[in-house]
């Protein structure tokens, strides 16, 4: 791509604002092979939220590029990303994400993109995550820190290492610790590679939203370094409504939902 703007509009969505009619309506925009894989989901929240996901992904394509939710065609690369396939390509790249009580789905003019969003109550053992995954030089900057400080700049790092893998195409076949984000106060995040990962770093933007008072997302894009990037945030109903953007400025923000 040549330098210029590029682009990212993040959708999101609230699973409290979608009931069991607009759930059936969703199912019926998936061909029959989709409609399989959502329904073998035991797990109803799990199901619902991959369901929700995947109508986002169509009606977001379809603000973007026109056209139909349902015409949408999709396949997956060989680490299970997904990509439009068939007569309506588009032109732009996509990704979803799903945690408890949100979803979302990145669309952007970039040459790659991942999102990722977590639930920060969730109960998990963070410090052993973090010591087992992470890189060392991110492990320990958290552990220095307070609580509940260091709760908060633990998913500000793993939503950003889920976006940038999703973004990279290589899900989780890619270690965590093969590269390191610094985080500054002030400032764009900064990603260091491992000598074993091959790249560029100066082609990877990011930026953190902190989406309502329990969600944190990240938003990995890889551009030419030349390119200003632009994001926004869309709250939508897929099929339903869609409200009016709100422009975020700078690497970090935080968005009422």
């Amino acid at each position: 791509m040549v330098a210029g703007m590029a682009w990212i509009d993040l959708w999101t969505t609230q699973p409290q604002h979608v009931d069991g009619p607009l759930l059936d309506r969703y199912l019926q925009l998936l061909p029959p092979a989709e409609q399989a894989e959502v329904e073998r989901f035991r797990c109803r929240q799990s199901r619902e939220l991959t369901l929700i996901g995947r109508a986002l992904a169509r009606h977001a394509l379809s603000h973007h590029e026109g056209g139909d939710p349902a015409d949408w065609k999709f396949s997956r690369g060989p680490f299970g990303k997904p990509f439009t396939t068939g007569e309506r390509q588009g032109t732009v790249v996509f990704n979803v994400a799903h945690t408890d009580g949100l979803v979302v789905c990145a669309v952007g003019l970039v040459d790659a993109i991942g999102v990722d969003v977590e639930h920060v109550e969730r109960r998990n053992a963070l410090d052993a995550i973090a010591q087992r995954f992470f890189a060392p030089s991110e492990a320990k900057v958290l552990s220095a820190l307070p609580q509940p400080q260091r709760k908060w700049e633990f998913f500000r790092l793993w939503t950003l290492k889920e976006a940038f893998i999703k973004a990279h195409g290589s899900g989780l076949a890619l270690p965590l610790d093969r590269f390191a984000f610094e985080l500054e106060a002030a400032g764009p995040p900064r990603i260091h590679f491992d000598p074993r990962l091959p790249g560029d770093p100066d082609r990877w933007r990011f930026v953190g939203l902190r989406l309502g008072p329990h969600h944190l997302s990240a938003v990995a894009a890889e551009a030419a370094p030349g390119r200003t990037l632009r994001l926004r945030v869309r709250r939508c109903v897929p099929l339903l409504q869609t409200e009016n953007p709100h422009e975020v400025e700078g690497c970090w923000a935080e968005v009422p939902l």
